[in-house]
């Protein structure tokens, strides 16, 4: 007896019919079940399942195609919004600093410069006249010091400004990955396979119907990296067995050179 579940075209219910037997009856209305109908309801239900499935896994590799992007890049736009926050961070306390301190940054250079040529030109024994023209020089010093100090504190503005127009284009491409994919929570592979080669492996097996899921395309993925470890493993070894038999075949020459010699 071999038993089969089919659906009463009558009451719609679910009833178990023996495939022996050409006719068989719904227990709960008494219709009559022909076995074909239940060999092409199963059939279908089998066509239906495989089909389902084959969309399942053509969604899963096209959303994949649209998450690729996102996967890739999402780790390094993040460390270099995180790495342009600092410099920002950093550069901010160095202008606040600049102008805090305003008057001793102006005055520091011409304050050195005096003492420098001073001591120059103690030492020299200067005449009057180099103490004149040093004199000249240190007053000089101080507004030069200022377009110094200006020009520095321009220069900081100005990397501010072009960090954080650098920071906010990281920041609204960060936001555009994570709402994409946020649109597939379903879709999710393992970080290690955040590269362009490994993602189209994974979309390949689900195009080219070698996986029907998503869990099964990583498998696989896991199965060929396995399978290329151990060729390349075994690559190694053979390359090293190959060396070692060079080496002693080097060595077994040598001595037979020697053995000759004497």
């Amino acid at each position: 007896m071999r038993i089969t579940t089919m659906e009463c075209p009558c009451c719609g219910a679910k009833v178990k019919a023996d495939e022996d037997k050409s006719l068989n009856f719904c227990e709960f209305c008494g219709s009559q079940l022909s076995i074909e109908t239940a060999r092409s309801q199963g059939y279908d239900m089998e066509m239906g399942r495989q089909k389902a499935a084959r969309q399942e896994a053509l969604s899963a590799a096209e959303k994949l195609a649209e998450l690729k992007e996102p996967f890739i890049n999402l780790r390094r736009y993040e460390a270099g919004a995180a790495n342009l926050t600092k410099m920002v961070g950093d550069l901010d306390k160095r202008e606040a600093s600049l102008i805090r301190n305003k008057k001793f940054n102006i005055i520091k250079t011409p304050v050195i410069v005096t003492l420098v040529l001073w001591i120059i030109l103690g030492l020299a024994k200067a005449p009057f006249l180099a103490w004149m023209v040093f004199a000249v020089i240190a007053i000089l010093s101080l507004p030069l010091s200022g377009l110094l100090f200006e020009g520095t504190c321009k220069s900081v503005a100005s990397q501010i400004d072009q960090h954080e127009g650098n920071l906010v284009a990281s920041i609204s491409k960060i936001e555009e990955y994570k709402a994409i994919m946020d649109k597939y929570p379903d879709i999710r592979i393992p970080e290690k396979y955040y590269n362009e080669r490994a993602i189209e492996y994974i979309r390949g097996t689900l195009l080219n119907n070698q996986a029907s899921t998503l869990g099964q395309a990583i498998a696989m993925c896991d199965e060929k990296n396995d399978r290329e470890k151990q060729m390349k493993l075994t690559q190694q070894q053979i390359a090293l067995q190959q060396q070692q038999i060079a080496e002693l075949q080097a060595l077994k020459a040598q001595n037979q050179k020697n053995r000759r010699r004497r």
